[in-house]
């Protein structure tokens, strides 16, 4: 082979190029990547020994490609009370403090939830109530006497559902599911405003 020449091979195997961005950056990307692959075919990159006086050189300076921005989550996080995204209304009733008494603030989660299923029942006749409703309902009209979250009174009237004894019932075939109190839950209410009367 002569002086002033020589054989370039370049192979590029499994070679794969995958771009993202808009309309604006293909001008910036379509330079960075031909100044890149222009790099890998300089002569200059085989050795000093090579005379390239005639040859264009390109001086290749790796850059980043500009990133597409990334996409925010659109995904809402569902109520853990099992009714999606609808916020639900508490239930509208008036208390007789002289009938049924009012909570306070020692009582606990359990307590307050069967005192307010019970007092619903007898004023609005609504026999079955959701977690979402008690917990909204009880924390619209009694703040002051510490309010309750739907976590708690899932867990408490979960405890007090099984066995003979049991206060209250789950109705599973609606959605959310509600619950009620049975024969056992409307006594130990009755004992309960006993006791808060003295």
């Amino acid at each position: 082979m002569a002086k002033n020449q020589f054989k370039f091979k370049l192979k590029i195997t499994g070679f794969e190029l995958e771009v993202e961005g808009s309309k604006e950056d293909v001008a910036a990307i379509t330079s960075s990547v031909t100044n890149q692959i222009k790099g890998l075919t300089n002569p200059q990159l085989l050795g000093d020994n090579i005379d390239t006086e005639d040859t264009e050189s390109t001086d290749v300076t790796p850059t980043l490609l500009p990133q597409a921005p990334r996409k925010r989550s659109t995904r809402k996080k569902s109520s853990s009370s099992g009714s999606g995204n609808m916020k639900i209304e508490p239930i509208d009733f008036k208390n007789d403090p002289k009938k049924y008494s009012a909570p306070s603030m020692n009582w606990t989660t359990l307590q307050k939830a069967l005192w307010l299923m019970y007092v619903i029942n007898n004023e609005k006749n609504i026999s079955e109530l959701s977690i979402a409703q008690i917990t909204n309902t009880y924390n619209t009209y009694y703040k002051q006497s510490k309010t309750i979250r739907s976590t708690n009174v899932a867990r408490d009237l979960g405890k007090v559902k099984l066995g003979n004894g049991a206060f209250v019932g789950e109705n599973a075939s609606v959605s959310p599911h509600t619950w009620y109190l049975t024969d056992a839950g409307n006594l130990q209410v009755q004992n309960i405003i006993k006791e808060s009367k003295g």
